[in-house]
């Protein structure tokens, strides 16, 4: 008698996917299992190795496993005719390696992964087809993570949630997934070793990775090979590493990405605090202009005259603060208008303008305010002008409305 159905391991094969009517299991690690084979045979089996059947005809069979196995998967095992993995059962699997290589015609998978499991190597390498839903796989014991999704070029999950934080090997893991760009920005790969080639390939990623703990990473030869993060998120990704205690001397492939000036500095740091070699597409072009501080700048006004100007600010994303230079000859007597520019050295710059108004309101004020009588017995022929002062022409001479003499 078989346990509970929830206890066995259910696969359905269909062997009009291929070529016969044998199907294959790949069994290793401990077997100890009874296989119903959907077609009224059982049998039981102990050895590791790919177990065949050959049904009587063509179609559509359900296979129950039942006992304790450990690893389900052997490379290059003949899985075409898979159509269907329903349950995991409660066999004891640890090991998922290359479990669901080249399956690409299998359609339904569980949701949740057995508790134990900490190998999925290879799991969905060169699976072409494969893009289910394991958005809830509990992966918190892995700690094989290479090569699960090499070549899988149609996956593209949400996987931000899974627990990596056991996970010591991740090389190749996503290299030739074409498809993924998933937010897997807050995964914990504090245990990690090995990100060799990790994203080589994966032609569509574009994701942030600044606040990954790559601070026991021993390996990020060809990490991002063939791929163009946005400049943004490789500036971020070079600021973030910088500010860990990093392992010396390895070589990180940055793909074709470019840094600006903002990651600059930070890639320097790396180089030299650190001995990386690091390969890249290079320093990105500052192609942005200054952003101005204050859009809006006061009109400013005066009597008389303006001798000297605060200038204004701008915020360049390289060069950090800048001070505008102005066009006026100081002093400024007229109405005029200042164009304030703000140039950041690498071809970028802005302007604003800024308006200034003269408007003398003060009348001048007589240095004498009673002025003596002037007599003569016959005539006058000329005046002593008296003067007053002006708050911006100084002194003046007074003119008169008389006719002399």
């Amino acid at each position: 008698m078989f346990a509970s159905v929830q206890a066995q391991m259910v696969l359905v094969f269909d062997t009009n996917l291929d070529d016969g009517t044998t199907v294959t299991l790949p069994l290793d690690g401990t077997v100890n299992v009874t296989v119903d084979w959907g077609d009224g045979n059982t049998e039981a089996v102990t050895t590791t190795g790919l177990k065949e059947h050959t049904y009587a005809t063509e179609g559509e069979y359900t296979v129950q496993i039942n006992g304790t196995l450990t690893t389900f998967g052997i490379n290059n095992w003949p899985n075409l005719k898979l159509k269907r993995l329903t349950s995991f059962g409660e066999i004891g699997i640890t090991n998922l390696n290359y479990a669901f290589k080249s399956a690409t015609n299998l359609i339904e998978i569980p949701a949740t992964l057995p508790p134990n499991v900490t190998n999925i190597h290879g799991t969905f390498v060169e699976n072409s087809t494969f893009n289910l839903d394991i958005t809830n796989w509990d992966v918190s014991h892995v700690t094989d993570f290479d090569v699960v999704f090499l070549g899988a070029n149609s996956f593209n999950q949400d996987i931000s949630g899974w627990d990596v934080s056991n996970g010591i090997g991740f090389a190749y893991m996503f290299s030739g997934a074409s498809s993924f760009n998933q937010n897997i920005s807050n995964w914990n790969m504090g245990s990690a070793d090995n990100l060799y080639g990790m994203f080589w390939g994966a032609y569509s990623f574009k994701q942030n990775l600044a606040a990954w703990n790559v601070s026991n990473v021993t390996n990020t030869g060809n990490m991002f090979n063939s791929v163009n993060l946005l400049t943004e998120n490789y500036d971020a990704i070079l600021v973030g590493w910088s500010q860990q205690s990093l392992n010396s001397g390895l070589n990180f492939h940055g793909g074709n990405s470019k840094y600006s000036c903002v990651g600059e500095a930070a890639r320097n740091q790396i180089i030299n605090n650190f001995g990386w070699t690091i390969t890249d597409g290079g320093l990105q072009a500052d192609n942005v202009a200054p952003v101005i501080d204050d859009l809006t700048l006061p009109d400013l006004h005066a009597e008389c005259e303006v001798t000297s100007l605060t200038a204004p600010t701008a915020t360049d994303n390289c060069a950090g603060s800048i001070i505008g230079t102005h066009n006026v000859t100081f002093p400024i007597t007229t109405l005029t208008v200042i164009t304030w520019t703000y140039d950041d050295g690498n071809g970028n710059s802005n302007s604003q303008v800024q308006y200034v108004a003269i408007d003398d309101v003060t009348a001048p004020l007589a240095d004498n305010s009673t002025l003596a009588d002037v007599t003569a017995e016959c005539e006058i022929t000329s005046l002593t002008a008296p003067t007053a002062t002006d708050n911006c022409a100084g002194s003046i001479t007074a003119t008169h409305n008389a006719t002399l003499p």
